[in-house]
This record gives C-alpha cells, sequence and structure tokens, in this order.
C-alpha cells in the first residue's frame, strides 16, 4: 500500500512538473509574441511621429525660399518695367 502511495505521489509531483513547464514554455512563446507586436507597434509609431516632422521641415526650407523669390520676382519686374519704358 506504501509502496502505491508513493508511486502514485511520484507520479502527481512528475505530472505536476510537467504541466508547470508547459505552463512556462507556453507563457515564453506569448511573451516572444507580445515584445514582436510592441516593436512592430513602435516601428509604426515611429514612422507616424517622424511624417509631420519631416513635413513641417519640407515646408520651413519652402518659406525660406520665398523671400529670394519674391526679390528675384521683384527685380524681373523692375528690369521689364526698365526696358518697356525705353
Amino acid at each position: 500500500m506504501q509502496n502505491t502511495q508513493k508511486s502514485y505521489s511520484q507520479s502527481l509531483q512528475a505530472n505536476y512538473n510537467d504541466r508547470l513547464q508547459e505552463i512556462r514554455d507556453m507563457r515564453d512563446e506569448i511573451n516572444l509574441v507580445i515584445d514582436k507586436l510592441e516593436n512592430a507597434t513602435l516601428t509604426e509609431m515611429d514612422t507616424l511621429m517622424n511624417q509631420p516632422k519631416d513635413s513641417l521641415k519640407a515646408d520651413a526650407y519652402s518659406c525660406t525660399k520665398i523671400p529670394d523669390e519674391l526679390k528675384q520676382l521683384s527685380d524681373i519686374s523692375r528690369m521689364w518695367k526698365i526696358r518697356v519704358a525705353t
């Protein structure tokens, strides 16, 4: 009888250890999937955050060119008026 109880107890412990390991393995797999999802999400968020910055930089660059372009137009207009007047 004691051998049966001891055998049952050992079998129960072994089964417990096996299930515990399965749970831990599954938890590791879930954590890997969550890490991949987090990294993909952060990459997408970084892309979305940088798009307006890039657009603003391009707009700022365009705005800095406007005074020079206006001066060139003014110079051309002035030169054209001089030619027409002569």
